[in-house]
């Protein structure tokens, strides 16, 4: 099970998160109250070690832009939304190892998802990083060999539900695993690695 710890602003959430045991952390570079600065994402870099990703998350950015972002950080990968076409995805994807395209859990996009050819797939609520969980009953997987990583709302006491609901490659979560915006509770990040992990052995993944 892929675990994405996103929004994060300090390299000591960052360093929280990896000794949680997450694979990956989120740094959001979109307008939210979680977006960091690229000295601030640079910092958060600097304190990872090798095997954990970091991504950048945009909205509406140009591959160029993308592309900037990446070389001035050192992301690991991006995670994009409102992702213009499949065209500038494989742009992206040329330069950069891992690649996530965010969808609506529910919409039409998330069925043709295929078509982004991107590493996964974010599954998310229709407003991404509200916090909101959306109902996973309505969730039809992808056509076509699709990793999904699922998101919104998710958190320590509920991922388990998400998981068996969805049967995800990967889960991300944020605004849950917070004492306020941009700062995490390193208490619920471990509780959730922790669920996230457990719910995952009992599973077989689509």
């Amino acid at each position: 099970m892929f675990v994405k710890v996103c929004g994060i602003t300090l390299p000591d959430d960052a360093k929280a998160a990896v000794d949680a045991g997450a694979d990956a952390i989120g740094l959001i570079f979109a307008p939210s109250p979680r977006n960091v600065s690229l000295d601030a994402a640079a910092a958060v870099v600097a304190a990872l070690p090798d095997a954990v990703r970091a991504i950048g998350v945009f909205r509406g950015a140009t591959p160029r832009d993308v592309l900037r972002t990446v070389q001035a950080v050192g992301l690991a990968g991006v995670q994009l939304h409102d992702a213009g076409s499949p065209d500038d995805v494989a742009e992206i994807r040329r330069a950069v190892p891992f690649v996530l395209v965010a969808v609506a859990g529910g919409s039409a996009d998330c069925a043709s998802a295929e078509r982004w050819r991107a590493d996964a797939v974010l599954v998310d609520a229709a407003v991404p990083g509200s916090g909101a969980a959306w109902e996973w009953s309505r969730f039809r997987r992808p056509d076509g060999p699709v990793r999904v990583v699922l998101a919104g709302g998710l958190g320590p006491d509920n991922v388990a539900a998400g998981i068996a609901a969805v049967r995800p490659w990967g889960v991300d979560a944020s605004s849950a695993l917070e004492d306020a915006p941009g700062r995490k509770d390193h208490g619920a990040v471990r509780r959730f690695v922790a669920a996230a992990r457990a719910a995952a052995g009992t599973l077989t993944p689509c």
